[in-house]
């Protein structure tokens, strides 16, 4: 876990890297508009090992509401972002 808190440079290139490794797919594939459902393999439980992922990453637990609401590779940056309290 992770206390630091980070910019939003850095939030993004920290999701886009743990969406890259868990989709097994080049940092640089990685489009910030993509929606859940968008990439084949970007799956129900792959969405689960990204959100796991990030709050691992960054020290965070969200509720199940804001999970939910996870449609996005910016709405997961959003998130971060959010509960950082930027």
């Amino acid at each position: 876990m992770s206390d630091q808190r980070h910019d939003k440079q850095s939030i993004q290139n920290l999701v886009v890297a743990i969406i890259a490794n868990v989709l097994n797919i080049p940092e640089d594939a990685v489009d910030l508009e993509w929606m859940f459902g968008d990439v084949a393999q970007w799956d129900s439980l792959k969405h689960v090992a990204i959100i796991t992922q990030v709050e691992e990453r960054f020290g965070l637990v969200f509720d199940v509401d804001q999970i939910t609401d996870l449609e996005s590779v910016e709405d997961i940056i959003d998130l971060v972002e959010t509960c950082q309290g930027q």
